[in-house]
């Protein structure tokens, strides 16, 4: 009987737990990759790492991948308030002090709570086996902390791998979107350069943070491109919903082209067809009605639109809708089942949301009434966005 049979068979007898199982203790130091995840409510990330790779390097991964997605970009693992430390020991009873060895068990556990120094080693943390974690916590002022864990979800070991580590493993969503793109390889079928304005204004190539809402959550909001974290005003809004996401994105690649992005300035886009009341303030407008614009926009969640010190208002006619190819149906046909019918997607600050197309209402925009379903995944293209939502959908 090898080792290990033997070990198994005394933990078995016994019933030791996971962490405490030399088992483990064993296959942990046999193994080279250790699979980490972050513990967060928000779901984090799932990444490998070598087993003689820093605490440093671990908190560069997590810091560029996940968190400064979720600190909306605020602060660095440089910032010695950044801190990671390893799986504590239990502290010893209080009714053992007069022993001797208590003030040596109070010493060991005082040193198992100080944060872990940044060249340490993760093969050279004590204590770390498969079910334990690394808590992490970064505090940088009022309502800017965030704690969260780096488990150890199992190690394995890599002979030869010419991977570059640490590396990040596709979530579910990773996989829904990349047999997406698999299933749908058919040439002259791509969607960004269909609506090229429209790819470029929601997701810029400077790596410029965009809030996308192409799907309407209330009567008053078709839909709009947030100026996030680089501007206030919205790049885009639309006060009523298009008659399909087809069309919807017809208007904003249009108005796009036709307004090409400037600093301070905002787009108030409306679809081919409008109710009669909408037609009436639209007609309102451009006969410079007092008070024109902001009836064109009756919530006041979006008057900070109204206030934009530059402003286009357009509309489609409908032969725009005929210079566009229409492959939306085919290609993503849960996404426009979805528009108008109660769904509702939207990309931000690293996530994808569906849920129940409804404002809250209130200071809030763009919260729906309910969410089904959320992901985190940097999506770095309007069809990556559509492929994400089709396997959410």
């Amino acid at each position: 009987m090898s080792l290990e049979q033997s070990l198994d068979k005394i933990a078995e007898g016994m019933g030791l737990l996971s962490c405490g199982l030399r088992r483990l203790s064993i296959e942990v130091e046999k193994s080279n990759v250790y699979r980490l995840k972050t513990i967060h409510n928000d779901g984090g990330i799932t990444f490998d790492a070598k087993a003689d790779q820093s605490v440093e390097c671990i908190g560069e991964m997590v810091y560029s991948e996940w968190l400064a997605n979720l600190r909306d970009g605020d602060g660095s693992i440089d910032d010695p308030r950044f801190k990671i430390y390893g799986p504590p020991l239990p502290k010893p009873d209080d009714k053992h002090r007069d022993s001797k060895e208590y003030s040596q068990a109070l010493s060991k556990y005082e040193d198992s709570i100080k944060p872990l120094l940044r060249s340490e080693k993760l093969k050279d943390i004590e204590r770390l086996e498969p079910g334990c974690s690394l808590r992490v916590e970064y505090d940088t002022g009022v309502n800017r902390q965030t704690n969260f864990e780096i488990q150890l979800i199992k190690t394995y070991k890599v002979v030869h791998d010419d991977t570059k580590f640490p590396r990040l493993i596709p979530s579910a969503a990773d996989r829904r979107v990349a047999s997406l793109y698999m299933s749908n390889p058919t040439p002259g079928m791509d969607i960004d350069a269909i609506f090229p304005f429209a790819n470029i204004a929601m997701f810029p190539p400077t790596g410029i943070k965009r809030w996308v809402c192409l799907f309407p959550s209330s009567p008053s909001n078709g839909g709009f491109i947030g100026g996030e974290f680089k501007r206030f005003y919205d790049v885009l809004f639309m006060p009523a919903k298009s008659s399909s996401l087809f069309e919807a994105l017809v208007v904003i690649d249009h108005t796009m082209k036709k307004y090409p992005e400037c600093l301070d300035d905002c787009r108030i886009t409306f679809p081919l067809k409008l109710t009669k009341v909408k037609e009436a303030k639209y007609n309102a407008y451009w006969n410079k009605e007092p008070h024109g614009l902001r009836d064109l926009i009756p919530n006041q969640q979006f008057h900070t639109v109204v206030d934009c010190p530059y402003k286009y208002v357009n509309r489609i006619k409908e032969g725009e809708l005929l210079k566009y190819k229409n492959i939306l149906d085919s290609m993503f046909p849960k996404c426009s089942l979805a528009y108008g019918n109660g769904r509702w997607a939207s990309y931000r600050n690293g996530k994808v949301i569906i849920g129940e197309g409804n404002d809250k209402g209130g200071k809030d925009r763009g919260v729906p009434k309910e969410i089904y379903d959320e992901v985190s995944y940097k999506v770095r293209s309007l069809y990556e966005f559509l492929c994400v939502c089709e396997a959410l959908f």
